[in-house]
């Protein structure tokens, strides 16, 4: 799971999915308005659950919404947060790097790690010290 910009996005999109749709540009123009500060995330679905919970744990949902862009890959894609306050932008950006993922059903014991652009993965050596995993549900 990485940072992106809204430039990189779509090209991503233009080139994979024929671009954004109108009505996600639409409601990105509207949040745009109502929220000063933004954060695009690339990444699996899987790390996204596990951003969401995170940002339960630690941003008043009260100040935050973002819109899912769809998938660009299996299981892939990127999202937009919109956000009230800049401490919650700073927060987000900062953790967004050590959202890790476990996979129970990986042979041959379970695999912890994280994707670095689409179909590219980091496996959880213990050096990072900040990682973020959850548990499986």
């Amino acid at each position: 799971m990485r940072v992106q910009s809204f430039e990189n996005m779509e090209v991503q999109y233009k080139t994979e999915n024929e671009g954004l749709e109108t009505e996600d540009l639409a409601e990105r123009k509207k949040l745009l308005k109502k929220y000063l500060h933004s954060v695009i995330v690339e990444g699996e679905h899987s790390e996204f659950d596990n951003l969401e919970k995170w940002i339960k744990l630690n941003i008043d949902r009260n100040g935050l919404e973002n819109i899912y862009y769809g998938k660009t890959g299996y299981n892939y894609g990127f999202a937009e947060y919109f956000l009230s306050e800049k401490e919650y932008q700073v927060k987000l950006k900062a953790i967004i790097p050590y959202i890790f993922t476990t996979y129970p059903n990986a042979c041959p014991s379970s695999l912890i790690c994280k994707s670095d652009g689409y179909n590219v993965t980091i496996e959880y050596d213990g050096f990072y010290k900040n990682a973020i995993l959850f548990p499986i549900e």
